[in-house]
């Protein structure tokens, strides 16, 4: 089931910044489960914060970034 029905977006991201990742803050721990961290998309247009689950983390921004810059944690 998926909550709100709408058609997916796309959202192009030019930097994943990892530098300072953090954990949910108390007032977010209301919505969202434990174990989350949250990193910074930067975007054209917005810098988007964005929750993964701490252990799948590496494995969502590989799938974000072109090949070759998984390294880096950057994109």
């Amino acid at each position: 089931m998926r909550f709100l029905r709408r058609a997916p977006i796309t959202i192009d991201v030019l930097t994943i910044n990892r530098d300072a990742p953090r954990t949910t803050g108390l007032r977010e721990a209301w919505s969202v489960m434990p174990g989350i961290q949250v990193v910074r998309l930067i975007t054209p247009t917005a810098t988007l914060e964005w929750g993964v689950p701490a252990a799948q983390i590496d494995w969502a921004i590989e799938e974000l970034l072109p090949s070759g810059d998984a390294a880096s944690g950057r994109h």
